[in-house]
């Protein structure tokens, strides 16, 4: 995407419709406000979703079905109260919707938020890492050190 491409994106941020239920839903970015429930209600699908597509960079396909298969049984509450946070919708209206349309909600979700949390976020963790190195100090040593606590005259007097 060129930088006029991004700057439009600011203006006018990606919306996707989706239609779940027979109705269409409008998924947009996350905003600040949203965050912490939707961190707090994602964050056990977080960690599977990650080893899932670990294991599809490697072709791993069967396991990472098993996995996928684990996150529906085990995460499906947390991913409809994460979809609540991002729609509006109640997680037992979501809960209710076939599982093409959860599917189709789940890649709008991640498409229009993928910008910020693939490109930006890690930009930023970067930069604020620099930053604390930078402003650190230095922990080398500089100039002559000596290995022992005693002061050269009491050195002195006690090797005469």
């Amino acid at each position: 995407m060129s930088e006029r491409d991004d700057s439009l994106d600011v203006i006018a941020p990606p919306v996707r419709a989706v239609a779940v239920r027979g109705e269409t839903l409008e998924v947009s970015p996350l905003r600040l406000e949203q965050l912490p429930a939707f961190i707090s209600a994602s964050r056990p699908l977080i960690g599977r979703v990650m080893i899932a597509l670990t294991m599809a960079e490697v072709g791993a396909t069967l396991e990472m079905g098993a996995l996928l298969l684990d996150v529906l049984e085990q995460d499906a509450r947390a991913f409809a109260q994460a979809a609540a946070v991002v729609t509006g919708r109640s997680e037992e209206w979501l809960a209710g919707a076939p599982l093409n349309d959860i599917a189709e909600l789940a890649e709008a979700i991640v498409a229009v938020n993928a910008d910020f949390f693939a490109r930006r976020l890690p930009a930023l963790i970067s930069a604020g890492q620099a930053a604390v190195s930078k402003a650190r100090p230095s922990t080398a040593i500089r100039g002559p050190s000596s290995s022992t606590s005693s002061s050269p005259a009491v050195t002195s007097a006690e090797t005469s």
